[in-house]
């Protein structure tokens, strides 16, 4: 697990925020953006959260077995049938 240092908006800047992955260091916020690497430098345990945080998602969302299953359940639907807990089954269905 590795903190996020994000530097554009969009989808990983979303979950960024809401999963507290790391921290945004965005055009036009330049000092926000320094004051807040200096505040997880003094305080580590959040980094470690911010680490931790990073891992259980990468883990519970974009693992390379999730991916194959998924590529498996679009190359053959019949065979793989789709997940109804998987995020793309839901919004298609």
């Amino acid at each position: 697990g590795k903190a996020i240092l994000i530097n554009h908006k969009g989808w990983v800047y979303q979950l960024t925020k809401e999963y507290e992955l790391g921290i945004p260091f965005l055009p036009g916020k330049l000092e926000q953006s320094f004051k807040r690497i200096e505040a997880l430098e003094a305080n580590p345990e959040k980094l470690t959260q911010m680490k931790r945080n990073s891992r259980n998602l990468a883990e519970k969302y974009f693992s390379k077995e999730l991916a194959i299953s998924r590529v498996l359940r679009i190359l053959d639907p019949n065979k793989f049938p789709p997940n109804s807990q998987d995020e793309a089954y839901i919004l298609t269905a």
